[in-house]
């Protein structure tokens, strides 16, 4: 009898580090439960080093050179799947967002596929992917439309991205709503349990602990400030103490929410267009994102100033709590400068918290460029 697969594949954002968390802290009793979540290819937790390998973009290369099966790592993990005592294999990495459904199909071809994703409101995604970027990349320092632009605007269709799945998936293919009160007990653990486990995690297992600290609201964008004086390469110590230490600070920024331009918002809308009305006749039972997105702009549109004082006051507290970092910033921080990049940003919200003539335009002919592909 074939395998049955479970391939939770993400979306990036969406509990991910904690799905997987409780998933290897539990393994004994879902394999009594008749799940099993291999270990092969496990790093941090889910199975990135099955699924890195074979990004989108190197589709073409990998074709010409042999099958994904050749891979010793993929072939131990078919091993491992063969000889598991249960009948259910779970594997979980959002990284497999990243791969070609049809590499995804040759790696576990041979087995009953199930694929699973939760998406979430492309403005909440976008906040939160952007906000990830700048507390872990000490070098980061796009701006949130710049990140949009140059990075993120390819992710916002997910009728696009699904329906390639569904090519090679056709039927098997699941998608939930990563929304808090949607969920079952609020927890994208449980909710993911019940819905496809057919467990109910109130006893008998381990609970992780929070996961993956964010940071939130104009500590974001001090945040992107500092990196602009932080070296190519930071100590491992200070590079982990800083990324652990800084969320601490949340609490005192709770009043303010990253700023998002009227333009960013209707280059969204425009690259969505459609996309979430079809999604939510498909996959989500009528709910469209759209309206989630709407009501998540009126708290990302007033246009807050930063200030100097601020920022020296983080840096002040942050010294102490983060080894190395005084002696980093006392050979790269330049208060000059700093004070210039604050000032920039902030004439940049101001001038951008309107939709300009030139801005309108562009705006207007994004869809015909789009189309032409220019």
């Amino acid at each position: 009898m074939s395998k049955r697969i479970l391939l939770h594949i993400g979306r990036h954002k969406s509990g991910t580090t904690s799905l997987q968390t409780f998933f290897s802290l539990n393994r004994r009793a879902l394999i009594e439960r008749g799940i099993y979540y291999p270990e092969t290819g496990v790093r941090n937790f889910g199975h990135h080093l099955i699924a890195e390998p074979f990004p989108m973009r190197r589709i073409g290369k990998l074709r010409a050179r042999y099958s994904p099966l050749q891979n010793s790592l993929v072939q131990a993990l078919r091993d491992e799947i063969d000889s598991a005592p249960v009948g259910t294999i779970l594997i979980s990495s959002e990284a497999f967002q990243n791969m070609a459904p049809e590499v995804a199909a040759s790696l576990f071809s041979g087995y009953d596929v199930h694929v699973i994703a939760y998406v979430r409101d492309q403005l909440s995604y976008l906040v939160s992917s952007y906000a990830q970027e700048v507390h872990a990349d000490n070098n980061f320092t796009y701006t949130l439309e710049d990140y949009y632009r140059k990075v993120f605007s390819g992710a916002v269709d997910y009728m696009k991205f699904l329906s390639k799945w569904e090519l090679h998936f056709a039927g098997n293919v699941s998608v939930k709503l990563f929304e808090t009160a949607t969920m079952k007990n609020n927890s994208v653990v449980d909710d993911f349990c019940w819905n496809f486990l057919n467990i109910d995690v109130s006893e008998g297992f381990q609970s992780p602990e929070a996961s993956n600290p964010s940071i939130k609201g104009d500590l974001i964008e001090y945040k992107r400030i500092l990196n602009y004086f932080l070296p190519t390469e930071l100590a491992r110590k200070t590079r982990n103490k800083l990324y652990s230490r800084l969320p601490e600070f949340n609490q005192r920024f709770t009043d303010s929410q990253l700023f998002v331009t009227p333009t960013l918002m209707r280059l969204l809308q425009i690259d969505i267009g459609t996309s979430n009305q079809k999604l939510a006749k498909k996959y989500l039972q009528g709910v469209d994102l759209s309206g989630r997105i709407q009501q998540n702009s009126k708290k990302h549109s007033h246009c807050a100033e930063l200030n100097a004082p601020a920022f020296y006051n983080l840096i002040d507290e942050l010294l102490p709590l983060v080894p190395g970092l005084d002696d980093i910033l006392q050979a790269n921080l330049s208060t000059a400068e700093a004070e210039r990049r604050i000032a920039e940003q902030n004439s940049w919200r101001r001038h951008r918290s309107r939709i300009s003539l030139w801005q309108r335009f562009r705006l207007f002919a994004r869809p015909l460029r789009r189309f032409v592909g220019i």
